[in-house]
């Protein structure tokens, strides 16, 4: 069977962060994460216990994130895309991001978009087509447009797969860069004393 290139929007439901008004806020008794620009990359995910939590004003019913969902960086220069495989508690994304739903995951998998989005040839489309000069920014229209390839349900799992096993190992290579640092470091006191 041979792949498939269909337009994001026509597989996918793309929604706008919640719209705070001004500053977000960190409240204790704060009932909902917020994710941020500052909590997420394309190889970490999001880092969830850094989260503001905050009650959100105004009369908007938000846009639960839900497990599947890509969030995608639409401000700034790192235009990445994270599949959400887990969501600990309420949960929504800023205004920064927009909320990508796949509307029939048995045809497409999320994490095989988000991987997507984020290989160069996509990425160089992005840049092409982003706004603004001082602040990159990607608008609705222009994701809505971005073709994305349906290869075979298997050869998504593997690729998706393969992906994680990258990603696992870049973790683990910074980390032992980290500790090789911190020893070179602990070594150069010692000596400098």
């Amino acid at each position: 069977m041979k792949s498939n290139r269909v337009k994001l929007g026509e597989i996918a439901e793309i929604r706008a962060g919640y719209p705070f008004r001004g500053q977000i806020k960190n409240t204790a008794s704060g009932e909902v994460r917020v994710v941020q620009m500052k909590h997420l990359n394309a190889i970490d995910g999001v880092a969830w216990d850094e989260l503001v939590t905050t009650n959100l004003e105004g009369r908007r019913n938000p846009n639960w994130l839900e497990k599947d969902d890509i969030i995608f960086v639409a401000r700034g220069n790192n235009n990445c895309a994270v599949c959400l495989e887990e969501i600990p508690g309420r949960a929504v994304c800023s205004p920064h991001f927009f909320q990508i739903q796949i509307t029939d995951p048995s045809k497409i998998l999320p994490c095989f978009v988000a991987w997507q989005i984020n290989q160069a040839p996509v990425q160089q489309y992005l840049a092409s087509s982003s706004e603004g000069t001082m602040i990159r920014s990607i608008r609705r229209g222009v994701l809505e447009s971005l073709q994305i390839v349906i290869p075979e349900i298997h050869k998504q799992k593997v690729i998706v797969e393969l992906s994680a096993r990258v990603n696992q190992e870049h973790i683990l290579l910074q980390q032992q860069m980290n500790n090789s640092r911190a020893m070179m470091n602990a070594i150069a006191r010692d000596l400098l004393k």
